[in-house]
């Protein structure tokens, strides 16, 4: 499934995914799942001023996902484009590509004229989801887990508080606390503890953490 967060409070936001891809195959009428790669980028960084990441189906015809971002990013340039509408803009465009049954979340961060921008869509039904208020998290792809961290009685989070280097902490240990849940819990990994991460500011945006091919 995967997992992607973005965390914002007034010092700027944070995003971070897991690398790991999962695959499901056929073999005498019986569906396997496996591994197919923990090396694959779910975050990409926009002309140094946004960010994007993705969760949810990771293939189109039979081809990585990461790969047809990138080629469309490179084709679409953002620049001056009012950010929402180049997000739904993107949703469309996939949701084309895509099989009825898949459904690929994509969240987009950064700054529009100055304002903060936290948005998302899918290809399961491409409209614009606008995340506000002064600061929180956003996630995407294993759900459950997060909600589960997050959410608990026990701790309460001022994340009006956290600095970047706590949302970057931060966000690293919610990653691989779902990947120790996983592992230790017998299920399925589909989120790694390997993790790409962005650092967004007003005027730049930069990775923090990011596996490239040398």
């Amino acid at each position: 499934m995967s997992l992607a967060l973005a965390f914002y409070n007034h010092h700027g936001i944070i995003m971070c995914a897991d690398k790991l891809i999962t695959a499901t195959y056929n073999r005498s009428g019986i569906n396997y799942e496996i591994h197919q790669s923990s090396t694959e980028d779910k975050l990409f960084l926009i002309e140094n001023q946004y960010g994007l990441s993705y969760a949810g189906t990771a293939s189109i015809d039979n081809g990585p996902i990461s790969a047809v971002i990138e080629k469309y990013i490179k084709l679409n340039p953002l620049a001056d484009e009012d950010p929402l509408n180049w997000l739904l803009i993107l949703a469309t465009y996939f949701k084309n590509k895509m099989k009825e049954s898949d459904n690929t979340i994509f969240t987009l961060c950064g700054y529009y004229h100055g304002e903060r921008i936290m948005i998302s869509s899918n290809t399961k039904n491409p409209e614009i989801n606008i995340y506000s208020g002064t600061a929180g998290i956003t996630y995407s792809g294993e759900n459950d887990y997060v909600s589960h961290l997050i959410s608990s009685d026990l701790v309460h989070f001022d994340y009006t508080k956290f600095t970047m280097q706590d949302s970057i902490d931060f966000l690293r240990f919610v990653v691989s606390t779902v990947s120790g849940l996983m592992r230790f819990g017998q299920c399925l990994q589909t989120v790694s503890d390997e993790c790409n991460i962005l650092a967004i500011h007003p005027n730049e945006a930069y990775w923090v953490q990011h596996s490239i091919l040398h």
